[in-house]
Parts: C-alpha cells; structure tokens; sequence
C-alpha cells in the first residue's frame, strides 16, 4: 500500500517537472535578454511577462 502511494507521488512530481520544464524553455526562449542583463529589475520584469504571457495562453 506504501508502495503504491510513493509510486503516485512519483508520477506526480515527474509531471510537475516536465511542467516547470515546459515553462523553462519558455522563458529562455522569451526572455533572452535577462540572461545578458541580469539586473534584479530586468529579471522582475521578465517574470511579470513571462506570467502574464502564460495567464493569456491558460485562461
């Protein structure tokens, strides 16, 4: 029964991974320029643009 349960989390974890993956690539792909400029305000900037960006594509 234990072993069930940690097989289930497991897969859940492996599913948010893939989920953060996804989003990864998004913002490497979306926000090249925080990498060259990575002052702290040009990374708030991008993460407010990277999540609105994705509040569009989800709702």
């Amino acid at each position: 029964m234990v072993q069930i349960s940690i097989n289930n989390e497991v897969e859940q974890l492996k599913e948010q991974i893939k989920l953060l993956e996804r989003k990864l690539l998004f913002v490497q792909q979306n926000c090249q320029h925080i990498i060259v400029e990575s002052s702290h305000s040009s990374v708030k900037r991008c993460i407010k643009c990277f999540y609105q960006q994705d509040a569009k594509r989800t709702s």
